[in-house]
């Protein structure tokens, strides 16, 4: 049994939140047992359904701590706001024996490229060195994905997959990432916190 359980929808997210993650183990958090998930279905399954995604993956313990992540857009409940799923998301966990302490439910809105916006001039930096100097494109916060598909392109890297969303989580700065309140890497920080204080040193 995992003392923290995430449950992603995509491998974007789970390479790029769980480099990020274990980036604070030791700066910000004490050390803990992790079990990373991604859901095959998706991010409509997981704002729908993601208490039979832990049953069918044994991961459901009443004593662990949850993470639940996806992205608004894609998710089937785009007409409804973003808080409110996370609520009943949060809602489904309780109703399955979690307590409401153990349970954090977070859309990125629309999609995961958006956190990236809050460092996008060292994104530029990242993908200069993985690929080729050039000059930046602006970063438009409705259209994230489509975004970061263009400066790669401009940076001259083949392809926008999961690796690179790795690499970004390793190299980016957390502090800028997370600045802003409600953001959803500075309540996924805020959480992790909770939970998992690192210990005060003697």
């Amino acid at each position: 049994m995992s003392e923290l359980v995430v449950v992603f929808a995509d491998e974007d997210a789970r390479r790029a939140v769980q480099a990020m993650i274990k980036r604070g183990v030791g700066r910000c958090l004490s050390p803990f047992d992790a079990r990373y998930l991604r859901h095959t279905g998706r991010d409509a399954r997981v704002a729908q359904q993601p208490v039979e995604f832990l049953r069918e993956s044994a991961a459901l313990h009443a004593t662990s701590r949850y993470l639940v992540l996806w992205d608004h857009q894609g998710s089937g409940r785009e007409r409804q706001a973003p808080r409110d799923v996370e609520a009943d998301v949060c809602r489904m966990l309780v109703g399955a024996g979690i307590a409401e302490a153990n349970v954090e439910a977070i859309a990125f809105v629309p999609e995961l490229e958006a956190v990236y916006g809050a460092a996008w001039d060292r994104v530029h930096s990242v993908l200069s060195e993985l690929g080729k100097p050039a000059d930046s494109v602006p970063f438009d916060g409705a259209l994230p994905k489509e975004s970061l598909d263009a400066a790669r392109k401009r940076h001259g890297i083949k392809r926008l997959d999961p690796r690179l969303h790795e690499q970004l989580g390793e190299r980016l700065p957390l502090g800028k990432l997370k600045s802003e309140p409600d953001s959803p890497l500075h309540r996924i920080s805020q959480a992790l916190q909770t939970w998992f204080p690192k210990a005060t040193e003697q």
